[in-house]
Formats: structure tokens, C-alpha cells, sequence
């Protein structure tokens, strides 16, 4: 279920009401909170276009949960067609 918002910008945070044991203390809670990881693209490896970081394959960019793109990817077709491309040939653009 969710539990409020944290941070800036705001995430949110959920709470599960399963029992959980601390291994350290061994406490039993009746709850815990999480917050769940931001999707990010799949990439072989790489640079970062705007600030030339290198990372690698679970570094890849922060995208939407269900959007197969980032945003600069769907910025870059939409500039193509723009530029006078058609949507067939700014879509494989996009896809490779």
C-alpha cells in the first residue's frame, strides 16, 4: 500500500505489512517501507551524452515504467520529422 512521498523530487514510498525480522537486533516489525528502483534503460555500456560519465549496463537512463524509450530518444525522432524525415524512417532511427 502506499505510505506518503519523500524527497525532491518526491518518490513514492510504499509500506508492506508482512512481519520482518532484523537480523541484527532480531525485532520483529509488523511492517517495513521500500522504495522500489527506478526503471532504468538497458545499455551495453557507455557515455552519458551530456555530461560524458562512463557507466555501465544497470547505469544505463532513468525512463518511464512504461515507456520502452527515453525521452531523448522520442525528442531526437520528433526532431527528425521536423526536419523533414518520415515517421518510418525516424521510427528505425529511434529502434536502433
Amino acid at each position: 500500500m502506499k505510505d506518503g512521498k519523500y524527497g525532491t523530487p518526491a518518490r513514492q514510498r510504499f509500506r508492506c505489512v508482512g512481519e520482518v525480522v532484523n537480523e541484527t537486533s532480531g525485532e520483529v516489525r509488523s511492517f517495513h517501507r521500500f522504495v522500489p528502483e527506478l526503471p532504468r534503460h538497458v545499455v551495453q555500456r557507455g557515455t552519458c551524452d551530456t555530461c560524458d560519465h562512463e557507466f555501465s549496463a544497470h547505469q544505463g537512463p532513468v525512463v518511464g515504467r512504461r515507456y520502452d524509450y527515453p525521452l531523448r530518444e522520442v525528442a531526437a525522432a520528433f526532431v527528425a520529422i521536423g526536419a523533414g524525415a518520415s515517421y518510418l524512417r525516424a521510427a528505425q532511427r529511434a529502434r536502433a
